[in-house]
């Protein structure tokens, strides 16, 4: 990276809890910190967040401002008009790519205010030239979201009370409506019906009350599931490793990120065929798509019955996460635009 010591601020509007922006934001930062460039993240979550950010904005003046998710940062814009004074890369996290931005109020202003917006497939940059033709196409740049690795630290599967003869379905997800979580719960309900060994793992926040009350009194009757809570990103490994397969049964999507991760440990993936999770597996090589609850019960089932080919199914998430999800090649994408950012305002 030419521009050695390059201040940056990263805003995001999650950093604490276990979330995509979350995970996003760190490997971010770590991956700046890595390239010489002086980093600070702040998130929303932050008591007085706005009183913050202008603290340092006027006590720092950082030269770039990373900024997370355009629907919370629009929010910043109004609280803080003071980031317009600073040049900025925007990039579309998670489920909010999904929103209609056209229904929000100033969404154009953030568009337009950033440098270059960044969104993870190619698909969500079509999207976007479509449905608002004021971005200049010049300014979208697709740069997949890199996956690091999670720890492994050896831990069993009767650490976990899991049995070795049991088929662990792990769903890493917060608990909100986007999620659709009872997709998975009625779905494998279906396939444990036929394979009493069919186990379902839940490991999220809750993120929505009154939708996880409405999991949560719901599983409390089936001792098969398991909800988890949220767990440390940094404790998660073992979970995913230890599991059989990966589940992502959003109803919309950024990048499933801890399907990825869980992939990147060896596990086939069952992911709903919507924009986000759609493009990211072969069907029935990495995993497999599905769109109901019959799908996801066939789905499982052709998991449960055929162990080999799950494992080989495994074994080429891996590989593809390996050699297509790369933080390495992420991070130098957002420093070759960082680079540009500087080289223009120069």
């Amino acid at each position: 990276m030419k521009e050695q010591n390059l201040d940056i601020l990263l805003l995001t509007p999650f950093y604490k809890q276990q979330r995509g922006n979350a995970v996003t934001a760190r490997r971010i930062l770590e991956g700046y910190k890595k390239n010489g460039l002086k980093t600070e993240v702040l998130s929303l979550e932050e008591e007085n967040w706005p009183y913050k950010i202008k603290n340092i904005l006027k006590a720092r003046k950082p030269e770039l401002l990373h900024i997370f998710n355009a629907r919370y940062m629009l929010h910043v814009l109004t609280k803080v008009p003071e980031i317009k004074e600073f040049p900025f890369l925007l990039t579309l996290t998670g489920t909010d790519i999904n929103d209609n931005f056209s229904e929000i109020k100033d969404m154009e202003q953030i568009f337009n205010l950033a440098e270059y917006i960044v969104v993870f497939h190619s698909y969500f940059a079509e999207v976007l030239e479509r449905k608002y033709p004021y971005i200049y196409r010049e300014k979208i740049k697709v740069i997949p979201q890199g996956v690091k690795i999670p720890e492994v630290t050896g831990k069993k599967r009767r650490d976990f009370g899991w049995e070795e003869n049991e088929v662990v379905f792990i769903l890493p997800s917060g608990l909100r409506p986007v999620k659709n979580i009872m997709l998975a719960v009625r779905g494998l309900e279906k396939a444990y019906l036929l394979f009493p060994q069919t186990r379902l793992v839940i490991a999220g926040a809750i993120i929505d009350k009154a939708y996880a009350e409405e999991v949560l009194n719901y599983i409390k009757k089936h001792e098969w599931i398991r909800y988890l809570g949220e767990i440390p990103h940094e404790k998660i490994g073992d979970y995913l490793a230890l599991s059989d397969v990966a589940i992502n049964c959003s109803l919309a999507e950024g990048q499933p990120q801890a399907v990825l991760e869980a992939m990147a440990l060896g596990k086939p993936a069952i992911l709903t065929d919507v924009p986000g999770n759609r493009g990211i597996i072969e069907n029935y090589r990495e995993g497999i798509y599905v769109k109901s609850e019959e799908d996801l019960m066939r789905a499982a089932v052709f998991l449960i019955e055929n162990g080999e080919q799950r494992i080989e199914m495994g074994r080429a998430a891996m590989n593809l996460v390996k050699e297509k999800y790369i933080p390495e090649s992420e991070i130098l994408s957002y420093c070759e635009l960082i680079e540009r950012i500087m080289k223009n305002k120069k």
